[in-house]
This record gives structure tokens, sequence and C-alpha cells, in this order.
């Protein structure tokens, strides 16, 4: 059976496969005129290697850990460690999930380095980019996370963490860059040596490629999905650029 397929040609295969498809479409028709996903991209019921022939492999695949990361941010995968299971915290306002994050810290969870283990997920309003005291986020504030609405609430939410024993994850999605730069921003400040040189941080060293490259996904990802974008988180932009200055 197997010679039988080895000296089958491709388009001999190719052939036969769609008389297959032909007869099961006349018995029992495709549920939809067109399937796609989720980002609208049209999907077609079959894919070959004439799909990739202009696929250049350093560019568009490359190897784990390289540009552009489509086999992963880590050289070795997950066969040297697996991923972090973390439970998720963040809740009403950032004093809040800072006393829940303390609670779980004093109770015994840590993570897989033995660090403190921060997962933070934010209220609707901070994902869609509304500052908590606008209508729009009126009965949402700190619901289904912590709200986020400048620097000093990042600053509240993780206080009494330090930054060489802390592994910091955050769940957003459209503000993703201002978040990961308030966080990037308060880790510089705490870890800020007398000299006036910055040494290295939790978000800089820890996450800023994975971490980066998952919230852009889901940036882009969301945005395509959406039929209009949400309006910008204007009080995390401008406290953003202070703490940067």
């Amino acid at each position: 059976m197997g010679q039988e397929y080895e000296n089958d040609s491709f388009e001999k295969r190719l052939q036969q496969w769609h008389e297959a498809r032909e007869k099961t479409l006349a018995k029992s028709p495709e549920r939809f005129d067109r399937f796609r996903t989720s980002a609208e991209c049209l999907v077609q019921p079959l894919y070959t290697p004439a799909d990739i022939e202009e696929t250049h492999f350093s560019r568009d695949i490359s190897f784990p850990g390289q540009y552009p990361y489509t086999r992963g941010v880590y050289p070795n995968g997950y066969r040297s460690q697996l991923w972090n299971i973390q439970q998720v915290s963040g809740y009403g306002l950032a004093d809040d999930t800072n006393r829940r994050l303390k609670t779980l810290r004093s109770e015994g969870q840590h993570g897989v380095y033995g660090k403190d283990t921060i997962n933070v997920v934010f209220d609707l309003p901070t994902h869609y980019g509304f500052d908590s005291d606008m209508p729009e986020a009126v009965g949402e504030v700190g619901r289904l996370g912590v709200a986020l609405d400048s620097f000093a609430d990042m600053e509240m939410m993780l206080e009494g963490f330090r930054p060489d024993n802390t592994f910091v994850s955050f769940i957003v999605n459209h503000p993703a860059m201002i978040v990961l730069s308030d966080g990037d921003a308060l880790a510089k400040n705490l870890r800020r040596s007398p000299n006036g040189r910055s040494k290295s941080n939790w978000v800089s060293k820890r996450c800023r490629w994975s971490k980066l490259l998952k919230d852009l996904s889901a940036l882009i990802f969301r945005s395509s999905c959406t039929t209009c974008a949400p309006p910008p988180p204007m009080r995390e932009a401008l406290s953003m650029l202070l703490a940067s200055v």
C-alpha cells in the first residue's frame, strides 16, 4: 500500500482528492459559501506545498527564538522549561489588587523560579481605553479586573514587590503598549541606582519579547475584529510620558 502512494504523482493524488470532494459535496453541501477566520481571512478547503512556493524560510518562518517568532520566542521551545501556570488576579482599584497580591504571596503563591508571580487582569474600561470616571465606564469599573487610569495606579498596584524578585504578566489587549510602558517605567524608577543610571528591570529583561509579542498579537487581532477602534486612554498616555521624563 505504501509503495502505491510513493508511485503516485502529486497531481494524480490531488485530482483524486478533488473528485472525492465533489462526490461528498453532491451529498452534503458545505455549511457556508465561504469560510473565514475571525480576522476575516478566507480559508481555502485545502492547502498544499503549492501555497507556500513563495515562502522564504529565513524571512517568513526562521528558527525558534528568532524573528519573526513564528516558532516561539525561546530557542529550545518548552523542552527545557514548561510555560508558567499562574493564577489570574485583579479587581477593584489599584490598592484592592495590591492587597490581594500580597495575600496570595503570604499564602505561598510563587512562580516556577521561586520568585513572586503577578498575573494581573484589567477591567473592561481599561481594556477599551476609558478612564474610570468617564460615562462609558459606569458600572464596569473594577468588575472584571483592576482599574488602571494612570502611572500612579501602576505604582500603587505593585507597591511592595521588588523588580529583581518578581515575575510580572499583564493581561491586556488594546492599550498593551501603554500598560507595558507604565510597568517598564515603574521598574526603572525602583531600580534606579544612586548614580542615576537604571539597572535591569522585570519588564525589560523578563517580559519584553514574550509579553510584547503576545500583547501585540492580541492588539492586532482585536483591532482587525472590531468595527471601530476604541478611544485612546488619554490619562494613561500623559502619565506614561511624565513618568519617562
